[in-house]
């Protein structure tokens, strides 16, 4: 069975041309911030937190620990176009994670071989890549995938900024966030 998103869908001509740049929005006041009994301070409504953008991968990272109030877990929402192999940075490259990572797919349908053993995730499937194997993401097939992504604990993140070379961008930056 098919599922219908209301997600916002994110256009991108990636590998074309450079993502237009809009204004930014304003960072989430403090006056925004809820507070659990325990005395955690976290964001309960937002539109995500930022971009992480490399050639062939964007990534709107929706909750995190500016908005969640501690790395117990990451989420974030996953655009891969469809690209020639001699564009890939991303896709088909090999990487481990600290963190176990989840993938619902939501369009598309998403290569995910872990440790050497390939496999499709398609729309309403779920893919689970355990902390420490081995993981290649691709696109199968011309449609552009677009999942959610979660990642336990947090952290993913800012290791594809910092060790993978993915760029930061605001959200609100980016063409139709």
């Amino acid at each position: 069975m098919r599922m219908n998103s209301s997600l916002i869908t994110v256009t991108v001509l990636a590998g074309l041309v450079a993502l237009p740049l809009l204004k930014g929005d304003e960072p989430a006041s403090k006056s925004n911030l809820a507070t659990t009994k325990a005395g955690l301070k976290y964001q309960p409504v937002g539109k995500g937190i930022r971009w992480l953008v490399k050639k062939d991968a964007f990534l709107k990272t929706l909750v995190e620990r500016d908005n969640y109030g501690n790395a117990d877990v990451e989420v974030a929402e996953l655009y891969l176009p469809k690209v020639p192999q001699s564009e890939q940075a991303v896709q088909g490259l090999e990487h481990v994670h600290k963190s176990t990572e989840i993938f619902y797919v939501i369009s598309g349908k998403l290569g995910h071989t872990v440790n050497g053993k390939e496999y499709v995730i398609e729309p309403g499937q779920v893919g689970i890549v355990h902390a420490g194997e081995k993981i290649i993401h691709s696109v199968v097939g011309d449609e552009p995938v677009k999942a959610i992504v979660i990642w336990v604990p947090g952290g993913e993140a800012d290791n594809l900024k910092y060790n993978m070379g993915f760029k930061e961008q605001p959200i609100g930056s980016l063409l139709n966030d």
